[in-house]
């Protein structure tokens, strides 16, 4: 009796460690780093809401046509890893967004942050600093999710697709290659992913809890992070769709680099969101999602 007693006592505190362990330490975790705001035209939510192929530009509409909407950059804590998704905008726009962006860019995007919105500030509450970042993805190169790259500089490594890489190295109105010069930008080694929407991903770290699935659509190179962690997920979206209505309801948000493949970018999106794993699907401009932190 005393040995069976022994052995349930022991047992019971290895399920103890155990659930503590998993629970409170190795647990995923994404933290929704607002990094300040942006007016942008309604059009940039749902193209068809105003007439005009230029219309999410915000030419020619006065702030009656244009809605603030929050620009969010994801901190990724898991396994021991920091990896940061997009960098929202960098305290240069809080001291000179124009400057910082160039008049059109500025113009487009009208951000507003305080400095302590920036990014880099945001990362001192966690005790990090770039050098402890193991890695940051970048979902595409429009200035709202590339802005603080510089300020960055010291991260391990930088990622973006290669197709994204080589569009950015044309002219194009749509980026300003300043925001990222002197930064060493990887492109991101993809494999052959039969569950991915264009066939093709990365797993980051070779475990299986962080992966790059190429989902081309808003932007030429556009992808969206994956994160996994004890039998849950949840997917860091970038500009692929703004809200869960984009990929339910097909509701397509501009700019869109190629229509019919965002359109499978979203449907891959709400085909992920329907799966019971799914914990979160997060997009960088949804002004309804509130949550700070999401652990699985």
């Amino acid at each position: 009796v005393q040995i069976l007693l022994n052995e349930y006592i022991y047992y019971a505190i290895i399920s103890f460690i155990v659930y503590y362990f998993k629970g409170s330490i190795l647990m995923a975790e994404i933290y929704v780093l607002q990094t300040g705001k942006m007016l942008v035209s309604t059009a940039v939510h749902d193209r068809d809401s105003k007439k005009g192929k230029l219309a999410y530009t915000g030419i020619l509409q006065g702030k009656k046509g244009r809605s603030e909407v929050p620009v969010k950059a994801f901190l990724i804590k898991i396994n021991g890893k920091n990896v940061l998704v997009d960098t929202g905008w960098s305290e240069q726009c809080a001291i000179n967004a124009r400057r910082h962006l160039g008049i059109a860019l500025y113009f487009s995007s009208q951000p507003t942050l305080t400095l302590n919105d920036s990014v880099i500030r945001q990362l001192k509450n966690f005790d990090l600093t770039p050098e402890k970042l193991d890695a940051v993805i970048l979902t595409h190169l429009d200035c709202d999710h590339a802005s603080a790259i510089k300020d960055l500089k010291g991260a391990k490594h930088f990622y973006a697709t290669k197709e994204e890489l080589d569009i950015a190295q044309h002219p194009n109105p749509r980026y300003r290659k300043s925001l990222w010069e002197g930064v060493e930008i990887e492109g991101v080694q993809m494999n052959y992913d039969s569950h991915a929407p264009f066939g093709k991903s990365c797993d980051l770290f070779g475990d299986g809890s962080v992966r790059i699935v190429y989902t081309p659509g808003h932007s030429a190179g556009s992808c969206c992070v994956v994160v996994k962690d004890n039998g849950k997920m949840a997917v860091i979206a970038g500009d692929n769709g703004t809200n869960e209505k984009s990929w339910s309801e097909l509701i397509l948000s501009g700019p869109i680099h190629n229509i019919q493949n965002m359109k499978i970018s979203l449907r891959w999106l709400n085909k992920m969101y329907q799966n019971p794993n799914c914990v979160a699907v997060l997009t960088s401009h949804d002004k309804d999602y509130n949550e700070t932190k999401i652990e699985f």
